[in-house]
């Protein structure tokens, strides 16, 4: 169980719970690589029996990134700031938020962004895991500069984008098998497809046990190698295998 962050005392610099505006989000969205494994971590996540651990956590770029949550959210509070947020796929949700005695209540529907100030507290209640688009965290509200990065996010993904789209934090990723860890100095590494990184002639990373692309790498990489590890060798060194995304991407298409 993670460590509780204690909410602030001070008072919310602007309304804590807001509608900001709608993007169009086409049906192909959630047909996209990147949101399926969006939401086979939130399906996971629901399975977490700590009701605030329920959450598909972002880094916090101030660039646009996927993420989502199981149902049913416990109250917590994040202290980054204000975040944005749009849905992408959900059958039912409503957020709230609650401080100094000031309570808000935002229904999510898809498309429409919702601007968070997380220092508050806050909660969900979902009948199914949500998936949404964010970008955050920002010290004041920046509502137009969100929301055309959210607008240029969903736009990628209509398209069918794999470069420039936005996708789940780094350790939430499941690499599938055309995907690869690639260097080019080998000091650093970089999610990408194989073919891409062949036509580069940057270096597609082994696992240790075979020659096959690794989809998890040794957490000491580049002075240590041996723990990396493929699709069949990663074991349980990672929360979700691309096996079982296959299986939650045809439980989706059911």
């Amino acid at each position: 169980m993670k460590a509780k962050i204690a909410p602030t005392t001070r008072p919310a610099p602007a309304p804590m719970l807001v509608p900001v505006g709608r993007i169009e989000v086409p049906p192909t969205v959630v047909a996209h690589r990147f949101h399926r494994e969006a939401l086979a971590n939130a399906m996971l996540a629901a399975t977490r029996e700590e009701e605030s651990d329920r959450v598909v956590g972002t880094e916090n770029t101030k660039r646009p990134e996927l993420y989502g949550w199981g149902q049913n959210v416990g109250r917590h509070v994040d202290n980054t700031g204000f975040m944005y947020l749009v849905p992408l796929s959900l059958e039912h949700s409503v957020l709230y938020a609650l401080h100094k005695g000031d309570f808000a209540e935002q229904m999510l529907r898809v498309g429409e962004v919702v601007r968070l100030w997380d220092f508050a507290p806050h909660w969900t209640e979902d009948r199914a895991p949500v998936v949404s688009a964010f970008v955050g965290s920002f010290d004041e509200p920046c509502d137009e500069h969100a929301l055309q990065l959210l607008a240029g996010a969903v736009a990628a993904l209509a398209r069918g984008d794999y470069f420039g789209a936005p996708r789940v934090a780094s350790g939430m990723q499941i690499l599938l098998d055309d995907e690869c860890f690639a260097t080019a100095d080998f000091e650093s590494a970089a999610v990408t497809l194989i073919a891409d990184a062949k036509r580069q002639r940057r270096f597609v990373i082994p696992c240790a046990q075979c020659n096959r692309p690794a989809h998890v790498l040794d957490h000491h990489w580049p002075y240590e190698w041996s723990l990396n590890a493929c699709r069949d060798h990663r074991g349980n060194s990672a929360p979700l295998t691309s096996g079982q995304l296959a299986a939650t991407t045809e439980r989706i298409a059911a």
